[in-house]
């Protein structure tokens, strides 16, 4: 994203305290960038996201199982699109371990996105329960 365009998205995220679905059409329209690129733009900044623009975040564990379970809570009322996100990021995921057959993170981000995947109404739960085993002595 040029300087230029991320100039013009601060101008146009002034007052904005949450990104719906909407806006970030909109936002993509006005700079003629892409939803990935302008999503990596928006994650920068303390700007609230729709869950269906933020995506499923893997740079930590928090944030993987915060975006998961607000997309678990989203599923009822939009599961095709929830669904979608998710297997966006398994994908990428997928892509990575090709790339890295040994990263253990991209691992555990896999064992997360496909128990989501087989059924997204108990991934929160699975989700504090996998935390709690793990950081058990």
């Amino acid at each position: 994203m040029a300087r230029s365009v991320k100039g013009q998205l601060e101008k146009l995220l002034e007052g904005v305290e949450f990104v719906s679905p909407a806006l970030f059409a909109e936002l993509i329209e006005k700079l003629g960038t892409t939803s990935d690129q302008l999503r990596r733009r928006l994650r920068q900044t303390k700007i609230q996201m729709h869950p269906l623009i933020e995506g499923v975040r893997q740079d930590s564990l928090e944030n993987l199982m915060q975006t998961l379970s607000k997309l678990a809570g989203l599923y009822p009322e939009q599961p095709e699109s929830t669904r979608a996100r998710v297997l966006e990021s398994k994908r990428h995921t997928q892509f990575l371990l090709r790339r890295n057959p040994n990263d253990s993170w991209r691992k555990a981000v896999l064992l997360h996105q496909n128990t989501w995947l087989e059924n997204p109404a108990i991934y929160p739960l699975w989700a504090s329960l996998q935390t709690k085993n793990t950081s058990a002595p």
